[in-house]
């Protein structure tokens, strides 16, 4: 019992982590991208600030099935979080194949 309640910990941690890193990890990617060009580029928490703005806009239902736009947004988070609970966090020694890794890469 001990065992589950630790796992679910660790995923929920996993999953945060990949939700607070990746926008920093993004932001990285363009300045480095500017400098390689020679400009000055975005700061680093431009994508942070690109999300806050995101999520201060208004929806657009589409007319024809705002039912299924509206699942399907849902659909294409949780794909992400659901491979990002699975990658081990450190708690035990678990065989960890190459092939695993490129499945991680894939999702």
């Amino acid at each position: 019992m001990k065992s589950i309640v630790v796992f679910i910990i660790a995923s929920a941690f996993n999953m945060l982590l990949l939700i607070s890193i990746a926008p920093f990890l993004d932001g990285l990617m363009r300045k480095v991208t500017a400098i390689i060009q020679s400009r000055k580029g975005p700061p680093l928490f431009q994508s942070y600030y690109d999300l806050l703005k995101l999520m201060g806009k208004e929806d657009i239902e589409s007319g024809v099935s705002p039912v299924i736009q509206r699942i399907s947004a849902y659909l294409a988070f949780i794909g992400p979080l659901v491979s990002a609970a699975f990658i081990p966090m450190g708690l035990k020694n678990i065989n960890f194949m190459p092939g695993d890794a490129v499945l991680l890469i894939y999702l």
